[in-house]
């Protein structure tokens, strides 16, 4: 049955319209592990349509789509904003079963990818606390973006660590207004 509905999906993803992408994720999500291989196939799609409709129909597979977590930390680098969106809220959906790759590419060449990384962990909350020392880390990073993104991560991944307090305390005598709020805001929600 799961079947049949799948091929006509399959066929709506490369939609220009953003509803029908959406309710053609959510179907084929929804379908689970029978429509994962046609939506890891697609996660390489040359459109950026199909492969948004792909890793958002993954977000709602929850971790049955964990199997697929390398090929979607790699969409943290794609050329399409929706794209890269979807892929971090998956990775967040996917959660624990995300956390040793998205740990690992913490350290990827692509701030965009360690960005994205960064904030999936920050979705998957307390249940990411292994990645707290590599988080602290970046909170030292040279690029802004991914210093400001680590400091925010902190308070959802670690809120009862007290080795967050120190970078966060550091962060606030930041020269750039943007880390110093984020470390603000994340001294205010952690709890030690």
């Amino acid at each position: 049955l799961a079947a049949d509905a799948m091929e006509p999906l399959l066929l709506k993803m490369d939609s220009n319209d953003e509803q029908r992408r959406y309710r053609t994720a959510h179907a084929l999500g929804r379908i689970g592990p029978a429509a994962f291989p046609e939506l890891q196939q697609r996660l390489s799609d040359k459109s950026g349509n199909v492969r948004e409709v792909a890793v958002r129909a993954m977000g709602w597979m929850d971790d049955d789509a964990a199997p697929a977590t390398g090929d979607v930390i790699e969409l943290l680098a794609d050329d399409v904003d929706e794209v890269r969106i979807c892929s971090i809220e998956t990775l967040g959906r996917i959660g624990p079963a995300a956390v040793d790759p998205l740990t690992k590419a913490l350290s990827h060449a692509s701030s965009d990818v360690r960005i994205g990384a960064i904030q999936a962990l920050a979705l998957i909350g307390t249940r990411a606390a292994a990645a707290t020392t590599e988080l602290i880390a970046l909170c030292h990073s040279d690029d802004v973006q991914v210093q400001s993104a680590a400091i925010q991560a902190l308070s959802r991944v670690a809120p009862d660590d007290v080795e967050v307090i120190a970078p966060l305390i550091d962060a606030i005598q930041s020269k750039v207004p943007g880390i110093r709020h984020a470390a603000l805001e994340s001294l205010v929600l952690v709890r030690p």
